[in-house]
């Protein structure tokens, strides 16, 4: 496996950051079906992690809640020709923690989120709606077919910075 991240993949990795739209994977303690849903985010390097702002109505939050551990799927968007395993994907796994009010970390999460998604501060007023932040263990970027590289999750968050 590729040791180092060349500069073009690094460019592939900052265009899947610039992101707003991933595949939350969060799975079902004691077996059950494991839940799958899109869901908007936005990278927050100072916090070490991703936030997420979900409506605890949906399943995949409550499941996330008592499952505490989740992975995020980014992939490149499939212009409809050529070989789809060529496109750059990107896994982040690991613990996910509620963000409540009174945390010291909810405002820098918040104003994250809202810096990259402006359209969502009506929903802070939701009171179903919760402020999650997922903290990488794990960062794998696949570059396209047969470039697979694991990344130390910090870097990976980094490249996210403007």
């Amino acid at each position: 496996m590729p040791e180092r991240l060349e500069p073009e993949e690094g460019r592939r990795l900052e265009g899947l950051l610039r992101s707003r739209w991933a595949a939350l994977a969060v799975a079902a303690p004691g077996g059950g079906p494991p839940a799958l849903s899109f869901v908007a985010f936005a990278p927050a390097p100072a916090l070490g992690g991703v936030v997420l702002h979900l409506s605890e109505l949906a399943r995949h939050t409550r499941l996330l809640r008592e499952a505490g551990v989740a992975a995020l799927g980014l992939s490149e968007p499939d212009p409809g020709g050529g070989d789809p395993q060529r496109l750059a994907r990107l896994t982040l796994e690991g613990p996910v923690e509620w963000l409540a009010a009174g945390d010291p970390r909810f405002e820098e999460a918040r104003r994250a989120y809202l810096d990259r998604l402006p359209w969502a501060a009506p929903r802070f007023g939701f009171a179903d709606f919760r402020l999650f932040l997922l903290l990488p263990e794990r960062a794998r970027l696949v570059a396209g077919f047969g470039r697979a590289l694991d990344l130390p999750p910090g870097a990976v968050l980094a490249a996210a910075s403007p």
